[in-house]
């Protein structure tokens, strides 16, 4: 009877330890998948502020930004620059609609990594820059914002409507602007087409405050 009692509580106690085992091997398996639910938690939601262009500057890849956006809203888009003669692949959420993001990335071939700028140009678009920025604001509200005047390139040309904001405000910031037509197509207004051209004008011009462009992209540059 002895030998039983004593089997018996050498059974229990293996037992026991073997629950105690299992509880801890559970424990620490909810413990890191809370650690690893937190991780996922925390990239998820970077974006923190709905529609401020400089809170898009967090994202570091086209992975990233399926993550935030949904795979089903993100499209790739080739576009060419230095008048035709470079091309990037660029990653766009929101195609073709007012909430339209455009994103280029330094590796735009292979794992569409490392984050270079990102551009807006969508009428109505509801992006703003932290610093109140918008496409569509006119030039004279740009030029308020950057304190001063500032210089732009005419209309009609491959680097028409590039703004220099050298000594103001807005000058060796993130921020690049381009200004150009008000509404479409408003190539026989005598306004716009005295804008046209390959020469700079000044914001405080007589005839930059007769049209009075406005602003038909802004891009943002990751630092």
């Amino acid at each position: 009877m002895k030998y039983l009692a004593f089997t018996l509580l050498i059974s229990l106690f293996a037992l026991s330890c073997g629950n105690s085992s299992e509880s801890d091997s559970d424990s620490t398996k909810n413990s890191t998948t809370e650690k690893v639910d937190s991780v996922v938690e925390k990239n998820v939601s970077k974006i923190e502020n709905k529609f401020i262009l400089d809170e898009l500057l967090k994202i570091n890849s086209e992975k990233e930004l399926k993550n935030q956006f949904g795979a089903e809203n993100v499209t790739r888009r080739e576009e060419w620059f230095a008048e035709g003669t470079v091309s990037f692949m660029q990653s766009v959420i929101y195609a073709e609609t007012p909430k339209e993001v455009v994103f280029q990335w330094e590796d735009d071939s292979v794992k569409f990594d490392k984050l270079s700028n990102i551009s807006v140009y969508m009428k109505n678009a509801p992006w703003k820059a932290a610093n109140g920025l918008f496409v569509g604001m006119r030039m004279t509200e740009l030029e308020t914002a950057n304190g001063k005047p500032f210089t732009f390139f005419g209309f009609g040309w491959d680097y028409a409507g590039g703004c220099n904001f050298e000594g103001g405000k807005l000058f060796n910031t993130i921020y690049g602007i381009t200004l150009g037509e008000v509404a479409e197509n408003e190539y026989e207004n005598p306004a716009y087409t005295k804008l046209l051209g390959d020469a700079e004008f000044k914001s405080d011009s007589k005839e930059a405050r007769a049209y009075n462009p406005a602003v038909v992209e802004l891009r943002l540059r990751k630092e």
